[in-house]
């Protein structure tokens, strides 16, 4: 009857009503006093909603919660500002209901306003999951703030853990045991290499808190070089995420094993475990989450000398994160498309995804060091070609003073073999050998079939001087200074080196 009068209209199978509609209705609210009592218990209602689709975006309906969300997504956010404002109970039940969301989505910056907002008024909160995932997930973000090892209240730790203990929430039971994980690792310049996520299999945890704990575990073994956990690790995921139904955690579960696959040099099946990661990442994150998960396709797809189809690969992940309007995609996008330039030696394509990629740098606040690590290396890669060695040289420093703020071994063992490139081109193979065995100590173990360490061996072994056996693996205590040795071998430009793209603007 509404519709018939065009008092609402129906799209979408959702009604809304008209602005003026809408307006006229606040403003009798407003008049009889009512508007703030129908405002908490709008909030209130979808409270409720959210708690019910929470469940659902960790199960087979997963699409269908996000579909929800989604819809509801100008509803919840009024809602938010109006609780900010005026109720701050209703405010953290909201904010908790939406958190997982939020992160499932890539939304981080409205994950992180809101949990600053509801933060304070959930300190205490022990009453329901919402108020403790809300105070759960400022310790994450405390925890994993940028690679750091974290500083952790022991106490609130403990009062956190009991808290969580009197849920039956997944996500919430299993933080505080990955919190623990980190907090408990010794000091040292290596602390993420020495993070051991324990087995969930004697924890009380739901299905899902086993499987997502399984995933950290793999996640932390290729950061530590343990290869053999990871391929574990990884494979058990796979099933658990399986038997869950959650696309989102079993795309997670399906990189990591593609990523141990590649290692153990089964490259179709790590491509076609990679392909199916993406599969169930359609339609759930953002294009920044399927660009990572590409970009290792389109190394695979090198390493099978398929290059045509790399390329492709390339041209789509280039098109797909312009069309996203996202800087950080779009510098995602150049480094990965720029590192297969420079293998293919396509100078001229090269140089402008180097100026494309520095652009979108410009344009990111808050640019993690893992990506300032890649665009050294593309600059590197790219002054190399035009043999301008002291400008490859310097922004190699950038590249490894970056992967070591960065603490991700991976982009530290990708520099180190950039480094060693570098190295044996201008002559200098007993460091080059050197870089090697950073990068194999790093990784776990020699990468025999990645193309520019398969020439850089080659070189040294027509020219070293060092008695050392080429793709062995040397302990980690081998590797002198380790990471600050990293800092300076990539070699020593007379002027201060360390320059970075200005921030500011876009995210």
């Amino acid at each position: 009857m509404l519709v018939d009068k065009s008092l609402l209209q129906r799209t979408g199978g959702r009604y809304r009503a008209l602005e003026t509609i809408r307006e006229y209705g606040i403003e009798k609210l407003a008049g009889s006093g009512e508007l703030t009592r129908e405002r908490i218990a709008q909030a209130r209602r979808l409270a409720q909603a959210t708690a019910v689709h929470d469940a659902e975006l960790r199960s087979a309906a997963i699409h269908d919660a996000i579909a929800w969300f989604d819809a509801e997504d100008d509803n919840l956010a009024a809602a938010l500002r109006f609780c900010a404002e005026a109720s701050p109970s209703d405010l953290v039940r909201l904010t908790g209901g939406c958190l997982w969301y939020w992160i499932v989505r890539d939304r981080n910056d409205d994950a992180i306003q809101w949990i600053a907002a509801a933060g304070p008024y959930a300190d205490e909160a022990d009453d329901d999951w919402q108020g403790v995932f809300v105070r759960a997930a400022a310790m994450m973000m405390r925890t994993f703030s940028r690679g750091r090892r974290p500083e952790i209240d022991q106490g609130e730790l403990a009062r956190l853990s009991d808290a969580a203990a009197r849920t039956d929430h997944d996500i919430v039971l299993a933080i505080p045991v990955l919190v623990r994980a980190f907090a408990d690792t010794p000091e040292g310049d290596v602390w993420m290499r020495n993070i051991r996520i324990p087995d969930p299999e004697g924890l009380p945890l739901t299905p899902w808190g086993r499987a997502v704990l399984t995933v950290a575990r793999a996640a932390m073994s290729q950061n530590g070089g343990d290869l053999a956990e990871l391929g574990a690790s990884s494979g058990r995921a796979v099933e658990l995420f399986e038997s869950t139904g959650d696309r989102w955690g079993m795309a997670l579960a399906q990189q990591m094993r593609a990523e141990w696959l590649a290692l153990e040099g089964r490259f179709e099946e790590a491509l076609a475990m990679s392909d199916a990661s993406t599969a169930a990442m359609t339609e759930i994150t953002s294009s920044w989450d399927l660009l990572q998960q590409q970009g290792l396709a389109v190394n695979l797809l090198i390493r099978l000398g398929r290059v045509d189809e790399a390329q492709a690969r390339a041209d789509r992940m280039l098109a797909v994160a312009r069309d996203s309007d996202s800087a950080r995609s779009v510098a995602l996008a150049c480094a990965i498309a720029c590192f297969l330039a420079i293998e293919l030696e396509d100078i001229e394509r090269a140089r402008a995804l180097v100026a494309e990629l520095d652009e979108s740098l410009a344009e990111w606040d808050d640019v993690p060091p893992q990506l300032h690590a890649m665009a050294g290396m593309a600059r590197g890669g790219v002054a190399s070609l035009d043999g301008d060695t002291a400008s490859a040289e310097r922004e190699l420093r950038v590249a490894a003073e970056a992967a070591v703020e960065s603490n991700d071994y991976p982009i530290m063992a990708a520099t180190a073999v950039g480094v060693a490139s570098l190295a044996a081109r201008t002559g200098r193979f007993d460091e080059a050998h050197l870089a090697l065995d950073l990068a194999t100590v790093l990784r776990g173990a020699p990468d025999p079939h990645n193309p520019l360490e398969v020439r850089v061996r080659a070189q040294i072994a027509a020219h070293a001087t060092t008695a050392r056996p080429l793709g062995s693996a040397p302990s980690w205590t081998a590797i002198p200074r380790r990471r600050s040795w990293l800092r300076s071998c990539a070699g020593r430009p007379t002027s201060r080196a360390g320059r970075r793209p200005p921030t500011a603007r876009r995210s």
